[in-house]
């Protein structure tokens, strides 16, 4: 927990000082006016598309767990577990997350059904971003994108149903232990992750978690729309929602932690592209991952520590009796 720790502290440091020096490239004056644009209503409702990303995460994540066959856990309380894992969502590969396992074992969630649960949420979320980015991508105006976009977007869906196909997956585990690498490591660890979390990966299962991720993730960019719309710049809400895929795919593929600094960096580039000004561009970016990022480690610490203090009060009843 200490290692979580220091690291979130870190990318705390590096995103002040980072946002700090995008404010300072972009012309501070300038962006603050432009940031100053949104009123507390619309703070609200972007802050809002967020948390509504985070309850349909909940309640993908609590379908996993139903078909794994864990025992109920009271709604209040589970939700509490899940959202402590936020506070931890910048740490590297948010592996971070996982501490949620440790506060479901006492509920008699095993750790290798929640990290099962945990492994096809991310591989879910990473295919439903790069979707909504090759979707969102035909709406920008060049045919070559179109064709590109609508011709990976069509793969993705087709390539899906192999991702429980256990044959495959033993051959390549097979072939990669082959592999005197880091990458080979890398493989077959992966390999058996998928056939652990098998269940989870077949058809209906499969196809609502994609569905949920969807649209859990088309919220949150739907909020960069908004924040736009305030800032003065039109574009469409396919386009927003686009862009802020595309950046949180590069983010992620950077294996940065939380994507600090490539996707602020990318957003702003991709915002500048569109004909956004540039002190608009870092305004909206930095609304936007205060709005979708922070906003989660924010809710996250507070739930940590709501958890944590309960559990500290429930060993102490526990000693005295």
């Amino acid at each position: 927990m200490q290692r979580f720790t220091g690291a979130l502290i870190i990318s705390v440091v590096l995103a002040v000082l980072g946002y700090a020096t995008a404010i300072m490239w972009s012309g501070s004056e300038e962006t603050w006016q432009a940031a100053g644009k949104l009123g507390l209503p619309l703070w609200g409702l972007v802050l809002l598309l967020s948390l509504c990303n985070y309850l349909i995460r909940f309640v993908r994540w609590e379908m996993y767990l139903s078909h794994l066959g864990t025992p109920f856990i009271p709604r209040f309380e589970h939700l509490r577990i899940y959202f402590s894992g936020f506070a931890l969502t910048t740490t590297p590969g948010k592996v971070g997350e996982a501490i949620r396992s440790v506060y479901l074992k006492p509920h008699g969630v095993g750790y290798r059904e929640s990290i099962s649960a945990l492994f096809v949420e991310r591989l879910m979320d990473l295919f439903s971003v790069a979707f909504i980015a090759l979707f969102a991508v035909s709406y920008f105006d060049n045919p070559m994108y179109t064709t590109v976009a609508w011709v990976c977007g069509g793969a993705l869906l087709l390539l899906m149903p192999l991702i429980h196909n256990q044959k495959l997956w033993r051959w390549i585990s097979l072939k990669s232990s082959d592999i005197h690498s880091k990458l080979g490591v890398l493989v077959h660890k992966f390999t058996e992750l998928i056939e652990s979390s098998a269940s989870l990966l077949r058809n209906k299962l499969l196809y609502s978690g994609f569905a949920l991720a969807v649209l859990a993730w088309g919220m949150e960019g739907l909020g960069l729309y908004f924040i736009l719309q305030a800032l003065g710049v039109e574009v469409s809400p396919m386009i927003a929602i686009g862009i802020y895929s595309i950046s949180v795919l590069i983010g992620a593929l950077s294996f940065v932690p939380g994507g600090l600094g490539s996707t602020e960096a990318v957003m702003g580039l991709l915002l500048i592209a569109v004909g956004t000004d540039k002190s608009s561009a870092v305004a909206a970016t930095l609304i936007c991952r205060l709005a979708t990022l922070w906003f989660a480690v924010v809710l996250g610490m507070g739930a940590l520590l709501s958890v944590t203090r309960g559990n500290f009060h429930k060993i102490a009843s526990a000693k005295q009796e």
